[in-house]
Parts: C-alpha cells; sequence; structure tokens
C-alpha cells in the first residue's frame, strides 16, 4: 500500500508539471543502470472507477510474478521492483498516468491492464520512448505498435472455435445477439453474425445498448418472441450480471442456451445461481485442473486471503506477460527493447492457462481456448479443450 500511495503521489506531483518536463522522443529509460538497481516494471491498471474491481486481483498476479522472477535470479541478475499507477478508468488519466511512469518513475517496462480506450489514451506516449509495452486484456484484436505485445483473448480466439461447436453439440441454429454499443461489442458481433451464417444459421436479430445499461425487460420480451435456440450475450460488467438476472426471472434459462463471454468469476458471483449452463468460451478459468494452475492459486489466495474472490480471465494475463517479457530478456541479455523483441518469439511459458507464446505477425499471444458450463455451485465445468488458438 504505501508502494502505491507513494507512486500516486508522486503522479498528482508531476500532473502539476506536464508540459514543462516532456520526455524527448529519442530518449527514455536507460537500460545500462548499475547492476545493482533494480529493475523498474511498471503496472497501469484501473484500481478506481469503473474497472476497478480487477485493479487489487491485477495487482496481486503482478506481485506473485515478480516475486517468482526475482527467486529465480531476476533478470541477468538484477531484480524487479514494481510500480503501479490508477488510470481510475479513464483514458485522459491513463495518459497523465503513462507520462508519471516514465518520466517521474523511469520504468524499464510497462505492463496495462485497462479497456481499450485506455490503452490507446496511453500507446502514444509509450511509443515515444524505446521500452516495451504489454496489455494484458481480454479485447476487440487489432492494435499493433512496434512494441507492443498483446496477452488477452480476442474474437477470432474466443469465437471462431468454439461457436461452431456449440452450433452442433446443442443444435442451436437460431440466434440473437445482445451486446453493449462498443468497440469490443461490435467487433465480436461481426464474428458471430458470420460464423452463424456459414454454419447455416440464422441470425434472427441483434441489439446494442448503452454501458450501464440496468433494465432489460424490452430486451426480454423481444426474446421471448423471437424464440432463438441460442443467445450470444456481449454485455460486460454489471450490464451482463442484470440481463443474466433478469433473463433467469423471466423463465427462459431452462428453454434458450446462453453463449456468455463476460460471465467469468467475478461477474458470476454476483450472479449467484442464475448463472448456472451460461457456456462462457476462456482461456482461463480458476477451475481448470492443472498442477501449474493449483500451485498458482495456493499463492494467489495466500496473498489475496482465503476468502477473495478467484483470478479470472482478466487478471490473469499480467502474470504470464510479465513471465514471458522476463524469458526473453534473461535470453537477450538485456532488458533493450529491440533485443528483446529478437528474443520473444522463441520462448513460451508454461503457467496457469497453460503454454503461452506470442505469434510474431500480430504480436498477440497464441492462447490456449476452453469452453466452460456453469454449475448450480458457482463452479465451472471444461466442457472443450480446443487446443492452443491463434490471435489471426
Amino acid at each position: 500500500m504505501k508502494r502505491l500511495l507513494s507512486i500516486i503521489a508522486l503522479g498528482v506531483a508531476l500532473l502539476m508539471l506536464i508540459g514543462c518536463t516532456a520526455t524527448p522522443a529519442t530518449e527514455g529509460p536507460t537500460p545500462q543502470a548499475d547492476a545493482d538497481d533494480p529493475i523498474k516494471v511498471g503496472l497501469l491498471v484501473a484500481i478506481s472507477g469503473a474497472g476497478g474491481i480487477y485493479g487489487p486481483p491485477t495487482e496481486y498476479v503482478a506481485d506473485i510474478a515478480i516475486e517468482e522472477i526475482n527467486e529465480a535470479g531476476g533478470i541477468n541478475g538484477r531484480k524487479l521492483e514494481l510500480v503501479i499507477t490508477d488510470t481510475a478508468s479513464d483514458a485522459q488519466v491513463a495518459n497523465e498516468q503513462a507520462k508519471v511512469l516514465l518520466e517521474k518513475a523511469e520504468v524499464d517496462v510497462i505492463f496495462m491492464q485497462a479497456t481499450s480506450a485506455e490503452r490507446n489514451a496511453a500507446l502514444p506516449v509509450v511509443e515515444n520512448t524505446n521500452i516495451m509495452f504489454f496489455y494484458c486484456a481480454l479485447y476487440e484484436g487489432g492494435a499493433y505498435s512496434k512494441y507492443l505485445f498483446v496477452n488477452g483473448d480476442v474474437p477470432p480466439q474466443s469465437v471462431l472455435p468454439v461457436l461452431p461447436y456449440i452450433m452442433d453439440e446443442f443444435d442451436l441454429k437460431d440466434w440473437y445477439i445482445i451486446s453493449n454499443d462498443y468497440v469490443w461489442g461490435r467487433e465480436t458481433s461481426e464474428i458471430v453474425r458470420a460464423v452463424v451464417n456459414e454454419e447455416g444459421g440464422t441470425l434472427l436479430a441483434e441489439d446494442y445498448v448503452p454501458l450501464g445499461t440496468s433494465e432489460y425487460s424490452s430486451v426480454i420480451t423481444k426474446i421471448q418472441s423471437l424464440k432463438p435456440d441460442g443467445i450470444s450475450c456481449e454485455l460486460i460488467g454489471s450490464d451482463v450480471i442484470a440481463f443474466i438476472k433478469q433473463f433467469h426471472e423471466s423463465g427462459l434459462s431452462g428453454s434458450i442456451n446462453v453463449f456468455c463471454f463476460h460471465a467469468i468469476e467475478t461477474a458470476v458471483a454476483a450472479m449467484g445461481d442464475t448463472a448456472t449452463g451460461l457456456l462462457t468460451p476462456v482461456s482461463y478459468s480458476s477451475f481448470i485442473e492443472t498442477e501449474e494452475n493449483k500451485q498458482f492459486l495456493e499463492k494467489y489466495f495466500e496473498k489475496a486471503g482465503k476468502d477473495a474472490q478467484a483470478p479470472d480471465l482478466i487478471v490473469v494475463p499480467t502474470y504470464d506477460a510479465m513471465h514471458l517479457w522476463a524469458l526473453a530478456a534473461n535470453k537477450a541479455g538485456s532488458i533493450e527493447a529491440e533485443k528483446v523483441k529478437k528474443e520473444i518469439f522463441d520462448v513460451s511459458f508454461k503457467g496457469p492457462r497453460g503454454t503461452i507464446s506470442y505469434e510474431p505477425e500480430t504480436q498477440h499471444a497464441e492462447l490456449p481456448i476452453h469452453l466452460i458450463e456453469w454449475q448450480p455451485d458457482g463452479s465451472a465445468k471444461v466442457i472443450k479443450d480446443f487446443g492452443i488458438i491463434s490471435p489471426k
């Protein structure tokens, strides 16, 4: 907490000086530091605001990764030090806090778990330096920059292998889409629409609601009229919780299958037994039974508390990304971005999600994808493992 408070205070001081202390584009953190100096690892994450629910869990997994890397000898003998700033779930703040990390804290690498809007606001700041930027979030795909690496699920991974299986396995031909009206929802819907058509199904209708929508009576009435076999639910946050609860209360949940992208641990805990039967494509679930996940969860609950909410696919990518970067930096014998980039495509990390590596064309991670079904007791059952899926 002292670390967090000190860096936030540092950020406030810097914001008073922004415009007077800009770092030239040709400069950046100097990799030729003294061997005894720690390597500073920046973490941009929403600790407050709408996305704040994922802030503490992301900090926990980052702490675990840093501790593990340091215990293994650090990077080329140098220890890592984590520096955290709060984006406050706001794009402008994300831009300002990226400057805090680079200009005041002088971090050597940045990891970010936040929305696309926040990433887009921070990216130009980072592009003016020669450091690597790891974006660790489920998002719509398509982002590219020389030193940007993405380690979260994208629609080609969560839809292309999974939806055809669901349509065939559960005999679902007629579909309805409900989504928030923003870029991830729109991009996901485009792929869902294409797959439904290619698989010989029919998309009966699609509706888009503003972020923060809490009342779905008109949507549910429309679903009752359309009688689809399946629903592609692309709502997020509190919206998906509200919709699933109202959908269940309408009595429809026993007759219509719901393919629900954001039915993950944090949301399902709030849904309670109304989440029963939801089908969710994931690169990570706390219910995946591997030795690596078991060991990771033991460390997580030791740090977060035994009663803490389990981590999910929103927060775990930060852990994997830190390990992949460290492996590549040790292989390169340097933390210089260009040297690390040359090695990063030749390393992989086997962790709680399985074996993760980066694909060179998109610089996005190739991920193991699973289809899970939520059970009445709040647990999830893996009903299909699709193996490692390309982000392309």
